[in-house]
Order: C-alpha cells, then structure tokens, then sequence
C-alpha cells in the first residue's frame, strides 16, 4: 500500500489515458464500423492506430518519469526500486486484469461446470471489458471471428483480455528506461522540471 500511496499521481496518470484512450477509442470504432459496414481491414487498422495511440501516451509519462527520477535518484533524493515501471503498470492495470479474472471465473463456472447464471455474468463481464478496453475491440472481434465454436471463442476471449494489459507494462517499462537515460525515440527532449513524484 505505501508503494500505491508514494506513486498514486503516476498510477493515475496513466489510469487516466487509458479511460481518455477507451472514450475515443469506442467513438472512433464504432464511427468507422458503421461508416463502413463492418469492413474488417478498416476496422483492424482503426484498433490498431487506437492501441498505438494509447501507448504513445503512456510513452510520454513513464519517459517523463524517468527522466525526472534518475535526477532524484543521481543527487540522492529518491531511491532504486526494483522493477519500479512494472509495479507502477501493474497497479494502473487492476482493474482490467480483475475484470479479465471475473470473465476467467464466469467461463469456466458457465460454459464447463454449465452454471446457467455465470453464463449470464460472463456475458455481462465482455460487455463491460469491451468498454472498458475499447481500443482493443476492433482487433479482438476479427481475431475472435476465427474461432466458429462458442465455447473456444469466449474461452481467447479470456485471454485477449487478460493479455491486454501487457503492451501497456512493457511499453511503461521500456519508456521509463529510456527516460533515464534521456533517450527519447521520438526525436530530442528534455525531462520536466517537476517537484514530488
């Protein structure tokens, strides 16, 4: 917890991009969606240029980050954590990975075990994660098309989901890295002069 109380600007931070990045992820989908009557490369590429997005943001704040640290960390003001961008991703995705945990239980004890009511939850629970991780649902509903029986099909469902949050903890964990050691891939820049952290 005092890990969360100490980073809880950054978690948010990017807890925040990801909700921005959902809101106009799940506009520009559907826009195109409809605009183009399901075309599936358009909406693939949509998907993609969202998630691409979303992870350009958080680029920008675990570099920024970095960049701000190392100079704490250089003068002695700030300690090494182990891991720190991971833990910090890690603690912006909990909500995703437990939604895509819930979804795990709601299958199994649904389609498996045949429990009719967590059929129902599992429904509701894709419903949620879809709007919650909007970017990604173009690219999943043309990976999950490939999948004719149901059952599989919710089962890579779980799985995508699960797996989403992991482009966004390497992408934090590269950004961070390179923010120390003012490396920016985007061309030159300088770390923000900030206080706190």
């Amino acid at each position: 917890m005092r890990f969360f109380r100490e980073n809880s600007r950054l978690v948010s931070r990017l807890f925040v991009n990801q909700v921005g990045m959902t809101i106009f992820g799940l506009i520009l989908t559907m826009a195109v969606m409809r605009a183009s009557e399901n075309n599936v490369t358009l909406t693939v590429a949509v998907s993609v240029f969202s998630i691409i997005f979303y992870l350009c943001l958080v680029y920008n704040v675990m570099w920024e980050e970095g960049a701000r640290n190392i100079i704490r960390i250089n003068a002695g003001h700030r300690e090494r954590i182990s891991a720190y961008p991971v833990k910090v991703a890690l603690l912006a995705s909990v909500p995703n990975l437990v939604l895509a945990v819930f979804l795990f239980a709601s299958y199994f004890l649904g389609y498996p075990a045949g429990v009719e009511i967590f059929r129902t939850f599992y429904g509701v629970l894709h419903i949620i994660l879809g709007s919650f991780e909007a970017m990604f649902v173009g690219l999943f509903s043309v990976i999950l098309e490939n999948f004719p029986d149901l059952s599989v099909r919710y089962l890579m469902a779980c799985v995508l989901y699960l797996l989403s949050s992991l482009p966004m903890i390497l992408t934090s964990a590269l950004a961070y890295r390179l923010g120390k050691r003012n490396v920016y891939l985007f061309g030159k820049r300088s770390p923000k002069q900030g206080s706190g952290d």
